[in-house]
């Protein structure tokens, strides 16, 4: 079973729609939350991680996997859409 790590917000729309596609495919995932008022991600160790970690990506949700930069909700809703995550969750 893959890693997964996801940086959210609490306050984000396409942060549960992630959640949503994953839990769809019954994975477990670590949530890494993102302090954000109005669209302002609050600069601390979290969201520098998550700059450091996406190639400078500064919206959420952006999603790792086994430690590797995959993507957003869109990226989850393209693969999807072309039948292959479920194998890229199983990795």
């Amino acid at each position: 079973m893959a890693n997964i790590e996801i940086y959210t917000s609490s306050l984000c729309p396409y942060c549960y729609e992630a959640k949503r596609i994953l839990n769809r495919y019954a994975v477990s995932y670590h949530e890494i939350s993102i302090i954000m008022i109005l669209g302002w991600k609050f600069p601390n160790n979290k969201f520098k991680s998550m700059l450091h970690r996406t190639g400078g990506k500064k919206t959420v949700p952006q999603i790792i996997i086994n430690d590797d930069y995959y993507g957003d909700e869109d990226t989850l809703k393209v693969d999807e859409a072309a039948g292959k995550l479920a194998e890229i969750l199983s990795q």
